[in-house]
C-alpha cells in the first residue's frame, strides 16, 4: 500500500467554510462539529479499514461526507469541494474542471439520488493529474 495521504482536518475545512461563506457575507456558523469530524474521517476510515488508495475515491468521499452530513449553516457544498481540491492539492494531484456549473449540478445530482458517486468519483478520476513537486525545483 502507497504512503498515507495527508488528510484534511476538521479545524481547516472550519475555516474554509469562514473563507467561503464570509466572501459572500452569510454568517459563519458550525452546526455540529461531530458531524464535520466524521465527514473528515470517511476518507480516513476507507483507507485504513478497506485499504483503499485511490485517491479520487477518498477525495469524493470528503466531499460527500461534508455535503452531506451539513455541519455547516450555511455553504456546506461549496466547502465541501474546496475540501476535496485541498485534499488533492496537500497529496500533490492537480483538479482540471472545465465546466464548473456542470460539476456543481453533478454534486446536487449525487446528492438528490439521480447520479451515484461511484459515477460522480469516475468524473474526478478524469479531471486530476499527479503533479511531480520535484519539477518546481
Amino acid at each position: 500500500m502507497p504512503n498515507e495521504p495527508f488528510w484534511v482536518t476538521p479545524d481547516g475545512v472550519v475555516q474554509l467554510n469562514r473563507n467561503i461563506v464570509g466572501d459572500t457575507g452569510e454568517p459563519h456558523s458550525l452546526r455540529d462539529r461531530g458531524l464535520l469530524e466524521s465527514a473528515c474521517d470517511r476518507p480516513k476510515n476507507l483507507w485504513h479499514y478497506e485499504s483503499e488508495a485511490d485517491v479520487a475515491t477518498l477525495a469524493a468521499s470528503l466531499l460527500f461526507g461534508i455535503a452531506r452530513n451539513h455541519p455547516f449553516e450555511q455553504g456546506n457544498k461549496r466547502t465541501a469541494f474546496e475540501a476535496m481540491i485541498g485534499f488533492l492539492g496537500a497529496n500533490s494531484y492537480r483538479f482540471n474542471m472545465y465546466d464548473d456549473d456542470r460539476f456543481a449540478d453533478s454534486i446536487t445530482a449525487v446528492l438528490a439520488g439521480t447520479e451515484t458517486e461511484v459515477e460522480f468519483t469516475d468524473r474526478v478520476r478524469r479531471l486530476i493529474e499527479k503533479v511531480d513537486l520535484h519539477s518546481w525545483r
